[in-house]
């Protein structure tokens, strides 16, 4: 945390740094993020490392905000993502309600990652906050693949997109 936050600091009036990205991992322990995904019963020390680590997103979120310097969240592993999207969520609706200072990943080679864009578009909207979307491709698919057929659960990778995402992601990077 404290190497994003110096990286703020050495960006704030910097031109030729204009946004800040971070991976949650660096922050957290990829098993306790495995385990509050699967709604696992947490220690009490393990209650006190999450919170810990929603406090370090939101101290980085906090900083962006009052520099003005959009903050990217790195996107992870569908095991763990859904419990970094309900924190980034929260701290764009507490930090962009101006313009986008903090942004989302969306791995777009997931299955489900058009719906869930849907679906975070129309929160923000119906929470009057911006959106900030940051979209990759292709990143870690065979990752997600070979996992998926380890441990016996759907393959949550496309491997080609549907014909119906292609106009959406070409409207959003182009506008």
């Amino acid at each position: 945390m404290e190497e994003i936050l110096k990286t703020l600091d050495k960006a704030k009036g910097n031109p030729a740094i204009p946004f800040t990205v971070f991976k949650s991992t660096g922050l957290v322990d990829i098993d306790l993020l495995t385990k509050v995904q699967a709604k696992e019963t947490l220690s009490p020390s393990e209650t006190e490392a999450f919170d810990h680590f929603h406090t370090r997103v939101e101290k980085i979120c906090e900083r962006a905000h009052q520099y003005n310097i959009p903050v990217m969240v790195d996107a992870e592993d569908s095991w763990i993502q859904n419990v970094i999207d309900a924190i980034v969520y929260e701290m764009m609706k507490k930090f962009n309600t101006k313009q986008a200072i903090v942004f989302n990943t969306y791995q777009m080679y997931r299955s489900d990652m058009l719906d869930n864009l849907r679906k975070a578009f129309h929160e923000a909207t119906m929470h009057n906050y911006f959106l900030g979307v940051k979209m990759v491709r292709e990143l870690i698919w065979r990752k997600e693949a070979e996992r998926a057929e380890k441990m016996d659960y759907a393959n949550p990778s496309i491997q080609t997109k549907p014909p119906q995402m292609r106009p959406l992601i070409r409207d959003w990077l182009f506008v």
